[in-house]
């Protein structure tokens, strides 16, 4: 398992071009969904979760009455400053903060990097009875695809821990006791050669995933509508929006 310095050494690797590293890292589905779902006021206090650059936490801010970004990574975090009402840097497996201090908690590509159990439990802690969380989580299709799915995930990101199904973040909230649990898949059509040169991984990994690709299952492509073009690979990949409601 990879220790925290590492996973930290990562993305301060890869923070100089993350916002460019993948089509949904400033995906505008994704910011449409959230405001026309979840419900934010004057009064909403939102926390952002391995908050990053800033992106979720900027879609939140100014509509909510108070965003903060929590995240272990100062190197990522040099742009968000301007997208959030405070920035702290923290461990989302540790969060400073009293229980029942938030409204909403909303995580996006965090969890892959964490430990389950821990995180999930101070999410649940810190959101107030009537609060809700929000996870935004790359996932695997289906168990057909997945091991596929996943070797190439686990090339792309040395230090991931967790791998998911979508049926794997509705079971994650009901084993912390959220309520109401609905899960959303939504898609983004990625190119390969964008999302490995800008992953902070070797060019002899690179050229691993890139077989993998090449050697993939007929399913695999089926399902991931792979194409190859110019010398690019496309996959369509699956991203899932889990949220619970603590009442």
């Amino acid at each position: 398992m990879p220790s925290k310095p590492e996973i930290q050494d990562y993305f301060t690797k890869r923070a100089p071009v993350y916002d460019h590293s993948a089509a949904w890292v400033k995906d505008g589905y994704l910011k449409s969904w959230l405001l026309e779902n979840i419900k934010v006021n004057p009064a909403t206090r939102v926390l952002d979760v391995a908050t990053g650059t800033g992106a979720l936490s900027a879609i939140f801010y100014r509509r909510a009455g108070l965003v903060v970004g929590l995240d272990f990574t100062p190197a990522m975090c040099r742009t968000a400053r301007t997208k959030m009402d405070y920035l702290i840097y923290g461990d989302g497996e540790i969060l400073p903060f009293a229980s029942d201090s938030f409204d909403l908690i909303v995580i996006r590509q965090g969890l892959q990097f964490m430990n389950l159990l821990k995180t999930t439990n101070e999410i649940y802690r810190i959101c107030n009875s009537v609060g809700q969380v929000v996870i935004v989580q790359l996932t695997a299709y289906s168990p057909v695809d997945s091991p596929e799915a996943f070797e190439i995930q686990r090339f792309r990101n040395p230090v991931r821990q967790n791998f998911f199904l979508e049926e794997d973040l509705n079971a994650l909230l009901k084993k912390n006791g959220w309520r109401n649990i609905r899960t959303f898949p939504y898609y983004s059509y990625e190119s390969v050669n964008e999302w490995i040169t800008k992953a902070a991984i070797p060019a002899d990994r690179q050229e691993q995933i890139r077989r993998l690709y090449e050697n993939s299952s007929p399913d695999f492509r089926r399902i991931h509508e792979i194409k190859f073009v110019d010398g690019d690979i496309i996959d369509k990949m699956k991203m899932t929006i889990a949220v619970g409601d603590k009442k």
